[in-house]
């Protein structure tokens, strides 16, 4: 088993145009909504009437982009080389479906024990916490515990993650008194500085995580973005950052280590897309080329 072969996403280009703009158009819509019933946070904390508007734009976007032809794109993608990058995709494919504290527990015990030690306790987690696996997923959750040393999985996965449903949105803002605890204990600072020491670490962006359904089980929250470079380790990376330096606690919001320039499953792809730049002030020096985090403030 090898950790160094290439990895399971595809090519930027090997994303039909059509998917990428469903998601733009979903996110204008939920921000449209927002500004429209001057909702602070979540879409869905609004009467019937607005309730039933919200659903069906909702249900007419995903609609409209159902309707074109599957196979125009590329449409599975091989999904691991490795029993750990297995795991590693499961996690960011069940971000905001699993709990935030099972997600970080699981990073750690990854990066510090492997496959046969994150595998089982994944699976634990998940019937713990009632999350339904797709079938591409509960294929590889199997293959992973019959063999993981000798790992190999045909299991596939759609790109654009439609087999999923969307329990959260993000933006790059939030009410004042949510913004308070993260200035009030330095955490931004403090992150900034643990992460600027470790080698491979580019950027840290912060998004504010809010429900897209009333049903969500997740809490609305700061979410922080840690961006590396292709050749890192991204269970390690989310290992090290896991504890604040000065009183070793567990660091009190979500973190997503995210590769920059590299397709991800939604969860991932979303908070990167929507978080604000918090470090470093120049983000040119660290090797960042997206306009999306060089041209803000």
């Amino acid at each position: 088993m090898t950790d160094h072969l290439d990895d399971f996403e595809p090519a930027p280009g090997a994303i039909h145009p059509l998917v990428r703009a469903r998601a733009r158009e979903m996110h204008a819509w939920i921000g449209e909504f927002g500004r429209r019933y001057s909702l602070d946070e979540d879409p869905t904390e609004v009467g019937p009437l607005q309730a039933a508007e919200f659903d069906n734009a909702t249900k007419a976007i995903a609609a409209k982009y159902s309707e074109y032809d599957r196979n125009y794109k590329i449409r599975h993608v091989q999904a691991v080389v490795s029993a750990r990058k297995a795991i590693i995709l499961l996690l960011r494919r069940l971000s905001g479906r699993l709990s935030d504290d099972a997600e970080a527990t699981l990073w750690v015990e990854l990066a510090d024990g492997g496959p046969a030690v994150a595998g089982p306790l994944l699976v634990d987690r998940i019937t713990e916490e009632h999350v339904e696996p797709t079938p591409a997923e509960r294929l590889l959750l199997d293959d992973i515990q019959t063999d993981a040393a000798g790992f190999a999985s045909a299991a596939e996965f759609t790109i654009d993650q439609d087999d999923v449903e969307i329990l959260y949105y993000f933006d790059n803002w939030s009410e004042r008194q949510y913004e308070a605890p993260i200035v009030l204990d330095g955490l931004d600072a403090a992150l900034s500085e643990k992460a600027a020491a470790i080698p491979g670490v580019q950027l840290i962006g912060r998004a504010w995580r809010s429900h897209a359904q009333r049903h969500s089980r997740l809490d609305p929250t700061w979410v922080f973005v840690v961006v590396i470079d292709l050749a890192s380790d991204a269970p390690d990376i989310r290992r090290r950052l896991a504890t604040l330096r000065d009183t070793g606690r567990p660091f009190p919001y979500p973190i997503e280590v995210v590769e920059e320039g590299k397709d991800l499953p939604f969860y991932q792809t979303a908070s990167r897309a929507r978080a604000k730049r918090i470090w470093p002030e120049d983000p040119v020096h660290k090797g960042i080329t997206s306009t999306h985090w060089l041209n803000m403030d």
